[in-house]
């Protein structure tokens, strides 16, 4: 098959961007030129986002605007949808919003032991990621390429490292994030 170019951007746009200047927004999703986009926080505006950038394609459901078609899935325990890039082919896209408190790195700064904040990230947003975790990496195996994009509410494991304990005060201590770390013992590889 010809390899197909594809820009996925993800952007949390703070609640359907009314806390910021809303024409930024529109800037910063023109300028990024992606062709699918993952919103967070759209507060029903997926459609009218879409809309006023150009996008044919959106899904209010999974918060998705694209230049591809969008397809759900007939069954799936993950919030997920495939976008048709050539007729037959397919990438699945998971456009994620975890649960924003409590904050990790929040009762880091507070105080919290590494135990207590892995009990929080455990307890609060491990189990919102186990459907993709169980979902998509089967889609993957089956040659699916599979894009998981959104706000994770959670650093990633590669960044709270001993090295970064020296570098950065409000990094206390190395600490290994579990949805990150979930993640990439499933399969997947961070993009940045």
């Amino acid at each position: 098959d010809d390899s197909v170019q594809l820009r996925i951007m993800t952007f949390n746009v703070w609640l359907g961007g009314q806390q910021v200047n809303i024409g930024r927004v529109f800037d910063a999703i023109r300028a990024a030129d992606a062709d699918i986009v993952l919103l967070q926080e759209p507060e029903g505006q997926t459609r009218a986002f879409a809309a006023t950038r150009g996008y044919p394609y959106a899904s209010e459901r999974h918060h998705i605007m694209s230049r591809y078609p969008l397809f759900d899935p007939t069954t799936a325990d993950a919030d997920f949808a495939f976008a048709e890039l050539r007729p037959g082919r397919f990438v699945a896209v998971g456009d994620i919003h975890l649960t924003s408190d409590p904050y990790g790195p929040y009762a880091v700064r507070d105080g919290k032991t590494a135990e207590e904040v892995l009990k929080i990230e455990t307890d609060t947003r491990l189990p919102e990621i186990g459907p993709y975790i169980t979902v998509l990496p089967p889609l993957a195996t089956a040659g699916v390429p599979v894009f998981i994009g959104g706000d994770f509410n959670a650093p990633s494991h590669l960044d709270w490292t001993g090295a970064m304990v020296t570098a950065r005060p409000q990094v206390r201590f190395p600490l290994e994030w579990p949805v990150s770390k979930a993640l990439a013992d499933a399969g997947f590889r961070d993009s940045y």
